[in-house]
């Protein structure tokens, strides 16, 4: 197997955005649906989740020097001169066991869609190695292996990902249903007085306003305009 790093398909000629961010499942799901999955979009990022970390009140200096050396190595990418890479024998054979196993792993629609990229990034993920190991134009059998490793990690990290969009969607449904309720019992109040009566649920203006949106799409709640007031009503 060989992959070719050209001039036609190196970052010179055709370059390509990376992002690395982070965000709260949270946030993510307010903005991402599964559509951009099944489309295509948000399988171009390998997931990574993680647990809370205890506070650290006095946190260390970080190590200017493990820093400066992944500076260099970074920068040190733009000058890698075209070559085809390829992976050692026993790195095949690895590689061919894990992309027919992976094939015949059954997953989800939805994580299916969503790490459907991500035995490509293993490739990838190899060849950076290799790289920084300086073994190229060869990726070795344990380059590889992490590789897979870090893929394996990532598809769990993206189950439980999609799994976190189930619980969101149950408590934004609970707030929706909350928030009818309470519109049913007071028709024509106040979106203030609504909103101070909702605060201790939404935890702020935003989300209020976003549930609100929700049910008046959905013509579960009215909202009218009385002169400067704006008022409630059951859809």
């Amino acid at each position: 197997m060989e992959f070719e790093v050209s001039p036609e398909t190196s970052f010179h000629s055709r370059p390509t955005p990376t992002i690395l961010t982070a965000t709260t499942p949270d946030w993510f799901w307010r903005n991402t649906r599964p559509q951009d999955f099944y489309g295509g979009f948000g399988n171009r990022f390998a997931h990574f989740t993680d647990r809370t970390k205890p506070p650290i009140p006095r946190p260390s200096q970080p190590d200017t020097t493990i820093l400066d050396g992944i500076r260099k190595k970074l920068t040190a990418l733009s000058g890698v001169t075209p070559t085809k890479i390829t992976l050692s024998p026993q790195a095949e054979r690895l590689w061919d066991e894990f992309y027919i196993d992976w094939g015949r792993t059954e997953r989800s629609p939805l994580l299916a869609a969503a790490a459907k990229r991500l035995p490509i990034y293993v490739l990838k993920l190899g060849m950076v190695y290799a790289y920084d190991e300086g073994t190229l134009p060869e990726v070795s059998l344990e380059q590889l292996q992490a590789a897979i490793g870090v893929g394996l990690y990532a598809e769990k990290c993206t189950e439980h990902l999609l799994g976190l969009q189930t619980i969101n969607r149950s408590a934004m449904a609970e707030l929706e249903d909350r928030f009818v309720k309470w519109v049913e019992k007071n028709p024509g109040s106040t979106v203030r007085r609504m909103q101070m009566a909702l605060s201790r649920y939404t935890g702020g203006a935003e989300m209020f306003n976003r549930v609100l949106n929700n049910l008046q799409k959905a013509e579960q709640i009215e909202v009218r305009q009385d002169g400067r007031t704006r008022k409630v009503f059951p859809g």
